[in-house]
């Protein structure tokens, strides 16, 4: 949208340097703002790559004695397995759903790596998995506001032909 639009010129014509940012900031949005040196207000992005890392949140999590399933960074490829099955396989680097993999057995670790679904030799955060509904909700922590949304379940359905456990991300909860 920002590529092939007027954005840019709207915001030089009428002097705008700065955008508070309440969402996600992406790579590209930062390396746009960067760009134009406009400066973007919100959670600093380095910030929101920390804890978007699966393996730099889990030790967050566990430097500040804070609850968290039983975890491990896996290495795929390897024949150890640090935690019993079944438990859930997330890229360190994933976004929503995307490269969080529910594994029952090895046989399911050699299919995702042979579906190029993991990729060998590289780092995973590896949870146990609790059978149980996962819920969340998203704090905005300003000077003078704490605003909690709504509660979210995450969502998992089946895919089709291989019948795996596939992660679709959060949706809303609606009120009583």
């Amino acid at each position: 949208i920002i590529k092939h639009s007027n954005l840019t010129e709207i915001l030089k014509k009428h002097s705008i340097t700065n955008i508070l940012s309440t969402e996600y900031i992406s790579a590209g949005l930062h390396a746009w703002s960067q760009s134009q040196r406009i400066t973007l207000l919100g959670i600093p992005f380095r910030m929101q790559i920390n804890f978007e890392n699966k393996l730099w949140f889990d030790t967050f999590m566990q430097k500040h004695n804070l609850p968290k399933p039983r975890s491990s960074v896996y290495t795929s490829g390897n024949n150890v397995f640090p935690l019993p099955y079944p438990v859930v396989i997330q890229d360190a680097e994933s976004e929503g759903g995307e490269g969080t993999f529910f594994v029952h057995s090895q046989q399911d670790i050699d299919t995702l790596l042979g579906e190029a679904l993991l990729t060998r030799n590289k780092p995973y955060m590896i949870r146990e998995f609790i059978d149980a509904p996962a819920y969340g909700i998203t704090l905005f922590i300003s000077l003078s506001t704490i605003a909690i949304s709504s509660v979210r379940v995450q969502c998992v359905v089946k895919e089709p032909d291989t019948r795996r456990d596939i992660f679709i991300g959060l949706q809303w909860i609606p009120s009583p």
